[in-house]
């Protein structure tokens, strides 16, 4: 994507009542647009294997816990 698209998804983006999740690496634009948001950072590797800081936004908040196969199963179980 060049600047002006990145720019523009993230004018959409910005005025959406939708939950949105962004994965990407930090830089000036999407601080910038994404001040607001929740951050979260986690490391992977690249294709070459170099290891990077990959950042996460969210315009939502994050649930307490991740939500597991098992605990959705317990719920089914729950309910008949």
């Amino acid at each position: 994507m060049t600047n002006d698209q990145h720019q523009e998804m993230l004018e959409i983006i910005t005025h959406t009542r939708a939950k949105v999740v962004i994965s990407g690496y930090a830089n000036d634009l999407y601080a910038r647009y994404l001040s607001d948001w929740n951050m979260y950072h986690t490391e992977t590797h690249t294709t070459s294997a170099e290891v990077v800081e990959e950042t996460i936004w969210t315009n939502y908040s994050q649930p307490m816990h991740q939500m597991s196969f098992d605990d959705a199963l317990l719920d089914i179980s729950q309910d008949t």
